[in-house]
């Protein structure tokens, strides 16, 4: 049976926002700001996309197809009419229809359904190597005289999403890793990159990345 689509107002961006992940926007443009507006009086989610081509300052910019329903924790007013805002992201979506005509964007999207994960020692075994690989990167590049505690919760599918969001992957590369819905492939793919970053020590993280989820010894 196919799913009724549902209509959220959409905020392109040139970021990819993950389920369960934080995300801190100053909003300038009148239409999203009328946007952010919308969802605090009416309790509303929004989506959130990759822009494709295109910038924010365009009349369309093109989106990738998927992308995550975004919920506001807070929306501040600013001085300079702007609003700043705090928001997670809930569950991914696909676009069906995108409609520019409004007072802002909006979509009407479909779920996209991440596949059934085995509960088994394998599963069990690639999240917890994802889980150790990232220790070991928060601990070598970000602070290698502190010893910390990273709180992870149990479901593979969330820690996935988690990692892929904190590790400092290009936005093609967390498009990607948004659009699997294997998160056995998922797990496996942040795996490979947290090791090789570790052993190439790549672009470290900062404690703003990581602030949600540590807790310092």
């Amino acid at each position: 049976m196919a799913h009724e689509l549902e209509e959220i107002p959409l905020f392109p961006l040139h970021m990819v926002l993950f389920p369960y992940a934080q995300i801190h926007l100053n909003v300038f443009e009148d239409r999203y700001v009328q946007m952010v507006r919308y969802c605090r009086e009416f309790d509303a989610p929004f989506g959130v996309a990759l822009i494709r081509a295109g910038s924010l300052g365009d009349e369309e910019p093109e989106p990738y197809m998927v992308g995550s329903v975004a919920r506001l924790q807070s929306a501040q007013d600013r001085d300079d009419g702007g609003i700043e805002l705090h928001a997670y992201g809930e569950r991914r979506f696909r676009i069906r229809q995108l409609n520019y005509e409004g007072d802002f964007p909006t979509v009407r999207v479909e779920p996209v359904t991440e596949l059934e994960v085995e509960d088994d020692a394998r599963t069990y075994a690639l999240n917890m190597r994802v889980q150790e690989s990232f220790r070991e990167l928060v601990q070598g590049t970000l602070v290698s005289d502190l010893s910390v505690k990273i709180r992870f919760p149990s479901d593979p599918t969330v820690v996935s999403f988690i990692v892929a969001s904190l590790l400092p992957l290009d936005n093609l590369e967390k498009q990607r890793l948004l659009e699997l819905i294997d998160t056995r492939q998922r797990l496996n793919e942040l795996r490979e990159f947290a090791e090789r970053h570790v052993a190439t020590s790549l672009k470290p993280l900062t404690f703003d990345d990581v602030k949600d989820i540590i807790n310092p010894n």
